[in-house]
Formats: structure tokens, C-alpha cells, sequence
């Protein structure tokens, strides 16, 4: 296949979904004459369609997606043959045909839902093209079934295909190809769009990166996956089983149909909070639901019917991979053009419980009202949802809410008219979907619900709701006269509310640019205000600002001067001296004292934390002093502080411009930034400073574009053996953007069993990742109005945000912000990688090979054996574990249990001998052991357990169930260093419930910070309020990641990571009813062990957990 030409051009057609024929596909009515439960006659009810994927059925006819187009098809006069034709609507996207709208749902709320890939449309229409409804994308969108509206419902970047909606209203759909073949819709867009906490998503994948297990392998390569090697990569077919057939514990069954491997999985799904968990059936986690060893079956779509059997649509098709990357032509529809596609035969499958119930026969006569709404009742999903739809269609029957409870909370606050008791609301919320509902319902009356918080006593839920719905009371009508009377209202609330007031305060000092008229009320809360020390830094900039007469100048020439002697005192904490820096960098241009002040924080001797605060200070406000500030100071910082400074600089054109300058007379070197930041450079979103970043590049840098001949002369040396140990080093420079196993972030594809591919065909994307390029991982350029402008991929949209994922990380930008949006058509990779040499090539590509390990069907039941992979260098051998000892637990102390062990630590040494005499010395009693059996016996016995073990094949049913049957008795847990890895794949509830999360990779052993971000948790009491020492700087996820990990409250976090650029949880508590659990990632050797802090919190959190 040509490089980069579109596949309709490479077939040779006049334009994409242009045809030289008639439309081939059909709608067919298939019956059973002879009541022998095989269809035996066929009857076409609509023909001459192109693409049709799916339908559901409408009043007189049916609704199908036939992209670009929606149309109705109806049957008038009763003979089963559609004779009108009604187009709903148009201008969907073609691009791709395996990634167009598909996968019809009628749902209870009257809606018709459907799955999108990422063939997306930037104006979706009505059918005669009059009314545009805006854009439609990734994720599932919804249709009123008469043509007049269409939406988004959930975003998120990855192609969709299955999908299905419970009778409680539900939504549930796959994405595989993101890594998560089941994704919850816990809040839908529209409710996103009115507000929301920050980095919210409104979906929650239930299965990341959850295995498969098929009956074979497969040797040739046009077999073979593409992405998602060993894991679900397209998950066709969906169905949440409510059939009402099956025994009980069928019920909320998931299944997916997965055509690449010939396999049905299936997974248990039980509610967990607003959302739900999922997981394979206890003793059968390696086996799948339904495997084949024939290459024709291909199953691609799941339902009950109204029997509660399962039915399965069959593709029957050998060639079901959609993508080749062997290069043959594609044809119109981007598929490959192979011999062996079958384009009539399908079948389907009817699967039934050999204890199935009979389903009570129900009448859908239309007319009969008391019929349907008995049949509306039914506890066959397929007999309820055709009864309800017909009520509503033919009755005027009220719809139903569709969604989750935080839906459900959205509507009920969105109905209360007492601020109060949505205040009350939020104060109980569990969770940030819930919280987030109720941001979104309150922003009718967000001034009054904040005026209400500010009277309250409150919680850290309810000080993450008023800072999220601060700055939307502000933009309600008049926002001075808002901020004027907010700023009133945060004088009069009691000290008790001071939280609440500085998230006020700092939503007036960011958002408010046109001050209010200056009353003597107004004055004197700011006087007020000024006065006290819990807001006077933060009502400073407002004063400022706000006092055009000068009417309050004494007493804030006074503050000004008192908080720029302030941040060139020690003693004052680091988040104090953050917060002044914040105040002062607003108003610089007032006193020539504050710049010189903030750029000597910088030069100066303070920790990495102060100076990263100081670096996002300077970056907030737009100057040119300031830019040259951070430009002037780059050469000399270091790891995460320059990259930190990096990432200020380049969002703000003239800034960026003015870097280039540097470079160019020598002051800062290309060497100092490397080839993705050049990259960056070249490719800035605005037009003149990309223009002079290639000028100078061309010249000081230039990158070979004879990209071919490159590529054919390194393969021979990348097909040699490589070091994996240091190709993980490397990796390091691909984690911003590539995640593979448990290392690295999502912003570009998933990388996960990719090496299966091999040296060769992996090597051609990275000297050229532009060579194929899936349209949802095009790089995007962001150019706000304030002048900032961004690069990266579009990971949500709805109609008020844009979720960007960049190299920096997340950035959720308001759509009301941006002044210009443009898709580059381009990778946000950069070129340029050959510059590892052949070398740190080979190294690298031989982590990821070494990551995809054996081939993923290693299954006692496969028709194959495996191959014998590729030998691996350096290879991690397992020491032998420590040999168990008998328990003997002092009586009247507190006993604590040490399960270690492993590889890449001297667990023995620090976390047995080292721990173990600290713990002691606190006046404990300790046990340590490696020794599975023993570890599962006495983790009923011990008060505290602490687990740092990370040996394979330690997770035995056994072991996993001792532990989970520890913390649901409400005993304590924590999990140590390496016991907060994503360890145990099979595992995942490990992680998602106990850990909370877990830990994505680390730094280069070397020289890090701690702060204390919870002064008054008793784990932290007598730590320093921060600390240094030599250990791995664990890059452990926060902010409950993955999705459906419980929520995890931080108690300290690390300092800026070189690798990830953020900072990560050091110290933290899981969530739980019961069970206190604590994560704690420090401790790689002794110059962590025997680091006073370090012991400090050992012995804190070992008495909390056990409640001493």
C-alpha cells in the first residue's frame, strides 16, 4: 500500500464511499416456518444500502445506520417490504468503515444510542442537511428517532464497537483498543459540558488490560493481531445479560465478542459505588466463556432474546482482521483487499442454560395497553425494552431516566430548589462523579449554592466542589456584580469556612477581569479581609486590582512589602511562599522588588518543590519579563525543573520565539533539550515560531529525511540482540505518550504485546511515525485566547471542553477559550529517534519485545504449542525465597506481619532485618516472611499486615483470598514499595481496591523529595514538613487511576519526576468501608531504611492501620 495516501485513492475510486455499482447490502426478515428453531425462510424487507451495520426497530419499520447516513426505513402498507425512505440524518464520518457508527440501542429514555469509532464527522446534520448538530466522535453518541437532534453522550479517544444498555439504565460499551474491553458511562457529556471537577471523565473502564485465553495460535501473519497482543482488541458484540432465563447468578453477566482470537468472553459485574467492578468467575480467570479452533468462526455480536437465550452473530470469515500491515491494496471501505474474504455467508448461534426457566409469554399486540404495560414488567430484557418502546411510541408513555446514580443525583439537584440541601448533597458525595453531577446541576443558581457552602462546616468534598464551581457563579450573568458579591459573602463566613473562602478567592483572582465598582461595602470587605491572615495573601491581588483610587493602598503597600520579605525566609513553609509568589506574579508590574525576588527563589538554594512552584507562578501570567525570567534561568536548572520550565515557555508564542534566539547565539544548547523538544519546536502550533524553529534546525540540527534508505540499514543491526535493561532506560523518553504494561501514560497507542510484531516492522514507526496514522492520533493545535498555545491528542470532547493529552500531560481546555483549533494530519511523536544510534535502537525495541513475552494464548486447552521465544538477554531471575520461620509474637504488643520478597531488592536485609528492628523499637512485635504458605495462614492472625513482595506466582487463590478476606474483616493493610507495582496482571483487584491505584515505573535511583501535603494525619505526625534522601522516585498514579481504582487520599508526595514530569503519592490511604490501608512507595535500600522520616512513618502508619 502507497505511504500515506488516503485508501479510497489507493483503490482507485473517484471519491471516498462512491461507487461505479448499485448498493449491495440488504435488510432481510428470517423466519421459522416449522417451529423447529432453525430459520428456514428469508425475506428482503430493504435492500440497495451501502455499509448498513445495524438497526433497531422503529414504529412502523426500522432505523439503521448505513454511514454517512441515518436513515428510517418504513413499512407502509404492511407486506414487510420497506416502501418509504426517510433520511434522519447525514455527514457522518467515512473515512474508515471499521470505525463508523454502528451498534443501534433503543433505549428506555426514548433515545436511540449507538457506538462511534474514530472515523469522526466535525458537522453531523439533519438528513435534508438544514440543521447542524456539531461534531461526533470517539465513544457512544444518541439520536431522538424523529430526526431531530443528535449528540455526543460519551467521549473517549479509541474505536467503539459494542454496546449495550440495562433494563436500571445503564450504559456500558467496549474499547478495546484503548486496552479496556468494558467502559462504564457514569456521566454522559451533556452533564460534563455545564461543569465538572477537574480531570473528570465521565466513563470508567471496569477491565484495563484484561487477558485473553484462545483455544490456538496462529502462525501466519494475516491472522495475527495487530494491537492489543494477547489482550481484546476489538470487542465487538456486547450484552449485559438480563435474559431472566439463567440462574441467578448469570444475572449482570458480561459478555464480548472478541473475532480476532474465535473466542466469547465472559466477566462477572456487580455495582461498586456509582459504578460497577468486573471480574472473570472465581477458578475459571484462564478459560474463556466460548473458544474455537475453527478460523471461521468469528463472533462479532451478543444478545439475549426474548426466550433469555444468548444469540450469537457469526461473521463466518476468515479474513476478519479489517487492517494489513503487509501492504495490499485496500479497497474503498479501508479494508484490505484479500482472496480470502467472504462477502455473503454468516451464521448465528443460539447458547441456552441447561437450566434455563421458560419465559412467561407476553403480548406486544400495540394496541393492547394493559398488555404492554404488564409486558413492560417482564424480566426478559428483550420482551421489557420492546414494551416500553411500543408504549412510548404508540401511548405517549413517559420516558425513563437512562444513566447511573450520579445521573440520578444531577437530576434530583438539578431539580432542588433549596441550596442547602444540594450542599448537604455534596457534603455526603463518595465520590468526584457525584460531585461532579452536582457542580453541573447547581449552575443555575451556582451564586447561592456557593453563599450556602460558605455557612457550612466543611469537608474536603465540599472544598473540591466550591473551587470547581466558583469560577462558572462568576460567569452567570454580571461577573463583577458576582464577585462583589461573593467576595462579601467570603467576609462574613465564619473562620471554620476558611477553605471554602480561598477556593473563592483564588476563582476571583483568576477569573475576574473587569474589577466591580468600587462601594463602601465592597471596601470594607476587602479591608476585612485584608486584615486576616487565612486570606489576606489571596484577597491581595483583588485589592490591588480592584482599588483603582488607591482608596486601600496603605494597607496593602504594607502586606506587599511584608510578602516579599516573606519569600526569602526560610521559615516560612514552601506552599505559604508558593501561594505569595502566586499573589505577587499578578501584580508585578507594580513593584519593581517582586521579579528579582521570585528569580532569586530560583537561583537559590531552596528545594525542588519551591522552585517548581515559583516556575508555574511565572508561567501563569502572560509578559515578556516574565518569559525572559524562566529563558534566563533555563541553562541552570536541572531534571523536572527544567523540563517544568520547558512547558512554560513554549506555551506562549513570543516566549518560545524569544528561546530560539537564545539557541541560536549559543546561549542554550540543542543538546540541553533533545529530540522530542526540538520536535515541539518545529511543529509549534503557531505558524512564525515553527517557521524559525525549522529555519534554525535546518541549520544547527538538521534531521535526514531519506527516511527509507535509513531504515533498510538499520534493520540488520536492530535485528541483533539487544540489552532490555538498558532499552528500559530509554523508554523512559516514550513513557510521556506510550504505555506499556504498567509503565508510561496514554496519549499515543498502547504499546502493550506490540512486540510481537518484531524489530523490523517496530523500527519503521519510530524513525517514521507518520508513515501510519490513525486519525484519532493525529496531533491537534490548541491556540487559546489568552495567546497560550498547546499540541496534543483530543482524548474528550464535549460541547464546553476539550480534553487535550499532551507530552506535559492532561489539559482540559474550555471551548469558550479557544481562539483557533487545527488538526496537523501529523503525529504528535517526534522525528528524529535515529539519533539513539543503532545501538539504543536495538535496546530499546528489545525492552519492548522482551515486554510482549510468550505468545498470549499460553493455555493448557491450545490446539498449538507455543514457540520458543526469542532468547533475552539479562533475563530477571527470581531469587530463592527466605525459608519460614516460626511465628513467635510477643503477648500484649501489637503484632506485625512482613510479607516480602523477590527480585531487584535486598528484601531480607532492609525490609526484614532493617523494619523489623525499627518496628521493634517502637515497642511491636514483627514477623517476616517469604514464605507463601505461612504468609496465607497468619494474615488472619496478625493486627498489621505489610506487604512489599513482589515474587511471581506469590498471588495464589489461596494467598489472594487470605487477603481479601483480611481487610473485609476491617483489618489493616500496607502496601510497601514494590508492593504498590502493578505486579499481578491477573490480579487486578489488588490494585483497583487495595493499593488504589499503582505504580507505573520509577526514576534512576538518586536524590529525591518528600513533602507532607496532610500535616494532621497521625501517620504523618513528628515528619518532617519535607525531606531528602537517595531512593526510586515511584511514579504511583493518583486521583483514582486507574478507572475504577478505589479513591486514595494523599498524606505526601514526591517531588517532580524527570521521567513524568508531575509529582507522584509517596504516602496514602486507600479507601475503604472497613479496613485501613496505606500505601507507602519509599524504600529501596538502606539509605532509605535508615532514613529518620522514613522510620518515622513506618512506625506512624503500622499503629494507625492497627488502630493503636
Amino acid at each position: 500500500r502507497k505511504v500515506n495516501v488516503p485508501a479510497w485513492m489507493d483503490s482507485g475510486s473517484l471519491k471516498p464511499g462512491e461507487y461505479d455499482r448499485d448498493p449491495l447490502d440488504r435488510i432481510s426478515i428470517l423466519s421459522d416456518t416449522d417451529g423447529d428453531g432453525v430459520m428456514d425462510s428469508k425475506k428482503v424487507f430493504a435492500d440497495k444500502i451501502e455499509l448498513v451495520n445495524s438497526f433497531v426497530f422503529h414504529k412502523n419499520g426500522v432505523i439503521a445506520t448505513a454511514a454517512p447516513d441515518i436513515w428510517f426505513f418504513e413499512d407502509t402498507d404492511g407486506d414487510d417490504v420497506a416502501d418509504k425512505r426517510t433520511k434522519l440524518y447525514t455527514n457522518l464520518g467515512i473515512r474508515d468503515t471499521h470505525a463508523v457508527i454502528n451498534n443501534l440501542h433503543y433505549a428506555a429514555d426514548g433515545w436511540v444510542y449507538a457506538t462511534h469509532g474514530y472515523s469522526s464527522s466535525e458537522n453531523v446534520t439533519s438528513g435534508d442537511g438544514k440543521k447542524d448538530f456539531g461534531p461526533i466522535d470517539n465513544g457512544v453518541v444518541r439520536f431522538k428517532p424523529d430526526g431531530s437532534h443528535i449528540e455526543q453522550y460519551a467521549s473517549r479517544n479509541g474505536n467503539t464497537w459494542g454496546m449495550d444498555t440495562t433494563m436500571s439504565g445503564e450504559v456500558f460499551y467496549t474499547q478495546p483498543t484503548t486496552g479496556n474491553p468494558l467502559v462504564h458511562v457514569v456521566l454522559p457529556e451533556p452533564i460534563l459540558a455545564k461543569g465538572k471537577l477537574p480531570g473528570v471523565s465521565g466513563t470508567n473502564g471496569l477491565l484495563p488490560g484484561a487477558r485473553t485465553f484462545p483455544a490456538m495460535q496462529w502462525e501466519q501473519q494475516a491472522y495475527v493481531q495487530i494491537d492489543q497482543v494477547g489482550r481484546y482488541t476489538a470487542g465487538a458484540g456486547t450484552v449485559i445479560y438480563e435474559g431472566g432465563a439463567w440462574p441467578k447468578k448469570w444475572e449482570l453477566s458480561y459478555f464480548t465478542s472478541e473475532p480476532t482470537l474465535n473466542i466469547i468472553g465472559h466477566f462477572n459485574v456487580v455495582k461498586d459505588g456509582v459504578s460497577f467492578k468486573a471480574t472473570k468467575e472465581y477458578g475459571r480467570e484462564q478459560q474463556e466463556f466460548i473458544s474455537s479452533t475453527n478460523l471461521w468462526f468469528r463472533p462479532i455480536e451478543v444478545m439475549t432474546g426474548p426466550d433469555g437465550a444468548m444469540y450469537i452473530v457469526d461473521f463466518c470469515n476468515q479474513a476478519i482482521i479489517h487492517n494489513d500491515t503487509r501492504g495490499p491494496v485496500h479497497g474503498p471501505a479501508n479494508a484490505a483487499v484479500r482472496p480470502d474474504r467472504d462477502h455473503y455467508y454468516g451464521r448465528i448461534w443460539k447458547v441456552q442454560h441447561k437450566e434455563a426457566k421458560a419465559i412467561e409469554p407476553s403480548s406486544l399486540d400495540r394496541n393492547n395497553v394493559a398488555a404492554l404495560e404488564k409486558a413492560a414488567k417482564s424480566p426478559n430484557e428483550q420482551i421489557r425494552s420492546t414494551a416500553q418502546r411500543l408504549l412510548r411510541e404508540y401511548h405517549s408513555a413517559e420516558p425513563s431516566i437512562v444513566g447511573s446514580d450520579a445521573v440520578r443525583a444531577y437530576h434530583n439537584a438539578f431539580n432542588e430548589g433549596d441550596p442547602a440541601k444540594i450542599v448537604a448533597g455534596v457534603k455526603a458525595a463518595q465520590d468526584d462523579w457525584t460531585r461532579s453531577a452536582l457542580v453541573a446541576a447547581s449552575q443555575e443558581q451556582a451564586i447561592e449554592v456557593i453563599e450556602a457552602v460558605l455557612k457550612t462546616d466543611p469537608n474536603d468534598s465540599l472544598i473540591a466542589f466550591a473551587t470547581a464551581l466558583s469560577p462558572d457563579a462568576l460567569n452567570k450573568g454580571d461577573a463583577a456584580a458576582n464577585a462583589a458579591r461573593l467576595l462579601k459573602a467570603c467576609e462574613q463566613a465564619d473562620d471554620q469556612a476558611s477553605p471554602i473562602k480561598g477556593a473563592v478567592l483564588r476563582a476571583l483572582a483568576d477569573n475576574v477581569s473587569q474589577p466591580p465598582r468600587m462601594t463602601n461595602a465592597l471596601k470594607a470587605a476587602l479591608a476585612s479581609l485584608l486584615s486576616k491572615d487565612n486570606t489576606k495573601v489571596l484577597v491581595f491581588p483583588l485589592a490591588i486590582l480592584w482599588d483603582t483610587q488607591g482608596q486601600l493602598a496603605s494597607q496593602t503597600n504594607t502586606i506587599k512589602s511584608s510578602m516579599i520579605d516573606s519569600l526569602s525566609v526560610s521559615s516560612v513553609s514552601n506552599e505559604e511562599r508558593i501561594s505569595i509568589a502566586r499573589s505577587l506574579v499578578s501584580i508585578h508590574k507594580n513593584d519593581s522588588k517582586i521579579l528579582p525576588a521570585l528569580t532569586a527563589l530560583l537561583s537559590g538554594n531552596g528545594s525542588e518543590s519551591l522552585k517548581s512552584g515559583i516556575i508555574m507562578a511565572l508561567g501563569s501570567v502572560d509578559g515578556d519579563d516574565l518569559g525572559d525570567t524562566l529563558i534566563a534561568q533555563f541553562s541552570a536548572l536541572e531534571g523536572s525543573l527544567k523540563m517544568g520550565a520547558f512547558e512554560q515557555i513554549v506555551k506562549r508564542p513570543q516566549w518560545a520565539r524569544e528561546f530560539l534566539k537564545r539557541i541560536d547565539n549559543g546561549k542554550i544548547t540543542p543538546a540541553e533539550l533533545g529530540p522530542g523538544n526540538i520536535a515541539r519546536l518545529r511543529t509549534h502550533p503557531d505558524r512564525n515560531t515553527s517557521r524559525a524553529a525549522d529555519r534554525l534546525f535546518a541549520r544547527i540540527a538538521p534531521v535526514r529525511a531519506e527516511k527509507d534508505e535509513l531504515i533498510a540499514k538499520l534493520i540488520p543491526e536492530v535485528q541483533k540482540p539487544g540489552d532490555s535493561v538498558k532499552g528500559e532506560v530509554l523508554f523512559g523518553a516514550c513513557s510521556v505518550c506510550h504505555k506499556l504494561g504498567e509503565i508510561g501514560a496514554i496519549v499515543g497507542p498502547s504499546l502493550d504485546g506490540m512486540g510481537s510484531h518484531g524489530a523490523a516492522e517496530l523500527l519503521g514507526h519510530i524513525i517514521d511515525p507518520n508513515r501510519v496514522l490513525e486519525q484519532n492520533y493525529m496531533a491537534h493545535n490548541i491556540t487559546t485566547k489568552g495567546g497560550e498555545a498547546f499540541v496534543g491528542v483530543i482524548s474528550t470532547e464535549n460541547e464546553s471542553t476539550l480534553t487535550l493529552a499532551t507530552q506535559a500531560g492532561v489539559k482540559e481546555i474550555s471551548k469558550s477559550d479557544i481562539a483557533k483549533r487545527e488538526n496537523t494530519g501529523r503525529s504528535l511523536m517526534p522525528e528524529g529517534f535515529e539519533a539513539l544510534g543503532a545501538v539504543g535502537l536495538r535496546d530499546l525495541l528489545a525492552f519492548i519485545i522482551a515486554q510482549a513475552g510468550p505468545a498470549p494464548a499460553e493455555n493448557a486447552n491450545a490446539a498449538t504449542p507455543p514457540k520458543t521465544p526469542t532468547p533475552i538477554l539479562n533475563r530477571r531471575k527470581w531469587p530463592d525465597p527466605i525459608p519460614a520461620t516460626p511465628v513467635n509474637w510477643e503477648k500484649g504488643k501489637t503484632s506485625v506481619l512482613i510479607i516480602s520478597g523477590g527480585s531487584s531488592h535486598k528484601f531480607h536485609e532492609f525490609f526484614g532485618k532493617s523494619d523489623s528492628k525499627t518496628l521493634e523499637d517502637a515497642g511491636l512485635t514483627v514477623h517476616y516472611t517469604e514464605d507463601v504458605a505461612q504468609a496465607t495462614k497468619e494474615l488472619a492472625n496478625a493486627d498489621v499486615a505489610i506487604i512489599s513482595v513482589n515474587r511471581a506466582g506469590f498471588d495464589t487463590p489461596e494467598y489472594r483470598k487470605a487477603l481479601m478476606n483480611r481487610i473485609a474483616a476491617g483489618k489493616g493493610v500496607i502496601m510497601h514499595h514494590p508492593g504498590t507495582w502493578y505486579g499481578y496482571k491477573e490480579w487486578p483487584e489488588l490494585n483497583l481496591k487495595v493499593v488504589g491505584g499503582g505504580t507505573r515505573g520509577h526514576d534512576k535511583l538518586g536524590p529525591m523529595g518528600v513533602r507532607v501535603v496532610k500535616k494532621s494525619h497521625p501517620i504523618m505526625r513528628g515528619v518532617s514538613p519535607e525531606f531528602e534522601l537517595v531512593d526510586e522516585l515511584y511514579m504511583m498514579n493518583r486521583d483514582g487511576s486507574p478507572e475504577g481504582a478505589a479513591r486514595i487520599r494523599v498524606l505526601a508526595e514526591t517531588s517532580v519526576s524527570t521521567k513524568s514530569g508531575a509529582r507522584h503519592p509517596a504516602v496514602w490511604t486507600t479507601q475503604h468501608p472497613k479496613a485501613r490501608i496505606v500505601g507507602y512507595t519509599l524504600g529501596h535500600d538502606e539509605r532509605a531504611h535508615n532514613h529518620l522520616d522514613y522510620r518515622k512513618i513506618l512506625i506512624n502508619a503500622a499503629k494507625w492501620v492497627a488502630r493503636k
